[in-house]
């Protein structure tokens, strides 16, 4: 591994006495060092050389980022003004000793190195190379994902209480202080390729910060703040380097691959989570997947389940079954957007979603058909409310369509800010009190009567009663209700209300039906 003149001076000022004069790179250039005996004329680009001061000649002839380092007294005037090279003057005659202690460097970096390379070659586990590079940097060290979920930090965040403020809560995220810090700025840009320096003004800390990058797609941050020792300028580019390394992780690693690597996942997930997108980064969603229709599909995973069925598995199987559609894991659910250009290909896509799920003993929600992923979050939010209605509606399903619950959707959402007890009128009001005190439900035949475009005759089949029943029990429904049922207008305020009402007694029954099911178990 190559290092950089702010990385000797950092270690070797531990032992020496140490001046720098002249111009130096940054990047890790510098190969290790050779003595200087004076046959070459010329000083190589990118070379450490280690002479005596009065050995230098007078005039020096060096290419761009040569290192010379001087022992044993001031060379020539020229080695402190030059701009072609470095100059480190140390205050020692010992070459040996100068030596030996630049080689040890370059070991440990080269060590370093050698160890995060093999972690790669064996799938790129990320805490495993946060591990290795605490004893370097010795700061703590934490990588976060696009979510703000941490993906591997230093173990002395743990050890040690002062540094409590840099723990994920028990949710793996961030804690809520530095989550708002974070969304208000703290990260700077998201779009920042070039790592850089901040500072935490409330602890006075300086910290290192480098997003990660693959395929030009943000996966997530590396963030080092300089807590238990202070910042030293050799630490930005050794820290911009394990960046770059653990950018490769994503792609060495397996799982870290299939979360994070593809760009659309990432764009849909930063959707879902409601994140403005520039109009750059829509490109490949606008290109290569707007010109279809799409389910979206959110699948349910218990603990207990997901102990038996890995949810790589059922990712895998969704990829397999349906092909070209979008999967990933978010939030501990699966998402799937799947396209379903055909009318035929639809039903067929929701009939074998829900034998797959009821086959995993999954529970699952679909959308309504939509074009353009940009949509995917209004479609995903159409999937979860498929399963709190459903749940609720029909619990004895375990894979719901919002389709079949889009009016009981509008019902449930018609009162607005009002309760339903508030928007029912006194004529309603007359029959819900009728009811309480009769075997005969006025509120029921009304519902089965609008239902039937009121039609005398199927309803009375539907009821089991003979037609001159039904004339003479909606004659004293009318009348208590005191409303037009031959206009529109309150034909469709009773059929909403009167569709609230009974979904409210269905709610009530299977909470009561929950509640004894919960005695029974006690």
């Amino acid at each position: 591994m190559r290092l950089n003149v702010d990385i000797l001076f950092q270690h070797l000022r531990k032992r020496f006495a140490v001046q720098v004069f002249g111009n130096h790179r940054s990047d890790l250039q510098l190969r290790r060092p050779e003595f200087y005996t004076g046959r070459d004329v010329d000083f190589k680009q990118n070379q450490c050389y280690i002479a005596m001061a009065d050995y230098l000649p007078a005039v020096p002839a060096a290419e761009e980022g040569t290192v010379v380092i001087a022992l044993g007294g001031r060379p020539p005037a020229v080695y402190m003004t030059n701009e072609t090279l470095c100059c480190m003057v140390l205050e020692t005659s010992d070459q040996i000793e100068v030596f030996n202690t630049i080689q040890r460097i370059y070991d440990r970096f080269e060590e370093w190195e050698l160890n995060l390379f093999m972690i790669l070659d064996k799938g790129g586990n990320i805490q495993n190379m946060i591990d290795i590079s605490f004893p370097i940097l010795e700061n703590p060290i934490v990588v976060i994902d696009y979510d703000y979920h941490f993906i591997g930090y230093s173990e002395i965040i743990d050890k040690m209480d002062s540094l409590a403020y840099y723990r994920p809560e028990v949710s793996g995220q961030y804690s809520p202080e530095r989550l708002s810090k974070a969304l208000n700025g703290d990260n700077k840009t998201r779009m920042y390729k070039a790592p850089f320096l901040d500072e935490d003004t409330d602890r006075k800390v300086v910290y290192f910060c480098s997003n990660l990058f693959v395929k030009g797609s943000y996966v997530g941050c590396l963030k080092i703040p300089f807590v238990l020792r202070d910042y030293d300028p050799g630490d930005f580019m050794v820290s911009a380097y394990l960046a770059r390394l653990i950018e490769r992780a994503f792609v060495s690693n397996v799982r870290l691959q299939k979360d994070y690597v593809e760009p659309e996942k990432i764009l849909l997930r930063e959707l879902l989570d409601g994140h403005s997108i520039e109009e750059s980064r829509k490109k490949p969603l606008l290109s290569e997947y707007d010109d279809r229709n799409y389910l979206c599909v959110k699948i349910l995973v218990s603990e207990e389940t997901a102990d038996k069925i890995p949810i790589v598995y059922i990712l895998g199987h969704l990829e397999e079954m349906f092909t070209e559609c979008i999967t990933f894991e978010y939030k501990q659910y699966v998402v799937a957007f799947i396209p379903v250009d055909e009318r035929q290909k639809q039903e067929n896509t929701v009939r074998g979603l829900r034998q797959l799920i009821k086959t995993m003993h999954l529970k699952g929600g679909i959308s309504c058909p939509f074009r353009s992923l940009l949509k995917a979050r209004i479609y995903w939010r159409q999937a979860s409310i498929a399963i709190t209605m459903g749940e609720e509606i029909c619990p004895e399903e375990v894979c719901h369509n919002f389709s079949d619950y889009k009016l009981a959707y509008m019902c449930e959402c018609c009162t607005g800010e009002f309760s339903l007890n508030q928007m029912i009128s006194p004529g309603l009001e007359r029959l819900l009190a009728h009811d309480h005190s009769s075997q005969i439900s006025y509120v029921d035949t009304l519902k089965i009567y609008l239902d039937n475009n009121m039609n005398l005759s199927k309803t009375a089949e539907k009821l089991f009663v003979h037609r001159t029943t039904l004339i003479e029990r909606i004659k004293r429904i009318e009348a208590l209700l005191d409303m037009d049922t031959e206009d529109p207008d309150e034909r469709l305020y009773l059929l909403l209300l009167l569709k609230r009402l009974k979904m409210r007694e269905l709610e009530n029954k299977r909470r009561l039906t929950e509640k004894k099911e919960q005695g029974t178990k006690k």
